[in-house]
């Protein structure tokens, strides 16, 4: 990737082993697609529900040279790690 990762949290403090779980995820990306010029990841907890758990909110914006990919999930669970892994699936 020409231009650095960047991981941004938004309603939950940062965490360096959600973050390493990002990176990992990305890295694979970036060997089956050689061609990403750049990588945005927003982490989103969104409120707290007691029948569902937390509600998260993950965004992947992917920058390759002929066009910008978004990927928009929500999972509803008490584990942020599902839902990243649910994203980038």
């Amino acid at each position: 990737m020409q231009i650095p990762l960047q991981i941004t949290f938004r309603g939950i403090p940062h965490s360096d082993a959600v973050e390493a779980k990002i990176r990992e995820k990305v890295g694979k990306l970036d060997r089956f697609h050689s061609h990403i010029i750049g990588c945005r990841v927003a982490v989103e907890a969104e409120h707290y529900s007691h029948h569902q758990g937390n509600q998260y909110h993950i965004r992947i914006d992917i920058t390759t040279p002929r066009k910008e990919l978004v990927i928009s999930r929500e999972h509803h669970d008490k584990k942020s790690y599902e839902a990243i892994r649910d994203a980038f699936n």
